[in-house]
């Protein structure tokens, strides 16, 4: 599949901790929920560019401090650099702490400067914490629906939860869409359910294989309930999920949140 130059980042949590001990367990842990993606560092200057060059797609920061008790400490200065950087220059970004000093901790919080003081038991919780305190970012959603209605519903399903969606009803002109402004899609959902007519293969095929292409995540609708077909769409055309309509409505913002690109 064909990578893209400016494809957008995928929107993440920042972790940095300059213990790569801490780190590998805070990694194994989080892995496990499968709820985010995470990127890592192990200094914080490091964290600081890849922040900077990417300031609409970081969800939240979480850093580490020394064990220090005096803020002013050369342990302490890194991280608390980082927090100074971000509100100056990114204060949109939520910062919680990582296992840092309680005293120095309750200060940042008392001076908001942090959203969260995050102990070792709370990396179990992780995806609660991110929920809670993490920077919504809005999923840009193309939409191939040839019922109006339904994609309607499926709109403002999605507008409803701060999320962006566009409509197209012909499936040509979805593909046509989806190859010229391909960096400004997050996420493809198409209908495809079997249309009269068309044998065995549902119209919007054609804008799925533009959009695998490019690298675009894609989750299906369908009118059918058969696993054969559901199962079918998966392993055969790269889709990640299939919702059935309208049963599976609710399941629609948790798996886009999961899987946008």
């Amino acid at each position: 599949m064909k990578e893209h130059s400016t494809i957008r980042p995928s929107r993440h949590v920042v972790f940095v901790h300059t213990d790569s001990q801490v780190t590998t367990d805070f990694k194994r842990c989080a892995e496990l929920q499968d709820e985010f993606r995470i990127k890592y560092f192990n200094d914080h200057e490091s964290a600081w560019q890849h922040i900077h060059a990417n300031p609409t797609d970081v969800q939240l920061l979480i850093t580490s401090l020394g064990k220090s008790t005096e803020i002013n400490t050369e342990r302490n200065r890194p991280g608390l650099d980082l927090i100074s950087k971000i509100q100056e220059h990114h204060p949109d970004i939520p910062v919680a702490t990582y296992r840092g000093n309680p005293i120095i901790q309750k200060q940042l919080l008392r001076k908001g400067q942090i959203k969260a003081a995050l102990g070792q038991n709370d990396v179990i919780q992780l995806g609660k914490t991110i929920r809670a305190h993490g920077r919504n970012i809005p999923t840009r959603v193309l939409i191939y629906e040839p019922d109006t209605f339904l994609a309607t519903m499926l709109k403002d399903k999605l507008e409803s939860h701060g999320h962006r969606a566009r409509i197209i009803s012909d499936p040509v002109k979805a593909a046509h869409y989806i190859q010229k402004n391909r960096d400004e899609i997050d996420l493809f959902l198409p209908d495809l359910s079997h249309v009269p007519g068309h044998a065995e293969n549902p119209p919007g095929l054609g804008a799925v294989h533009m959009a695998r292409e490019f690298n675009l995540p894609v989750i299906a609708t369908t009118t059918r309930n058969d696993s054969k077909h559901i199962d079918d769409l998966k392993k055969r055309h790269g889709i990640i999920q299939v919702m059935r309509k309208p049963e599976d409505l609710e399941k629609l913002i948790p798996w886009i949140e999961q899987h946008a690109r």
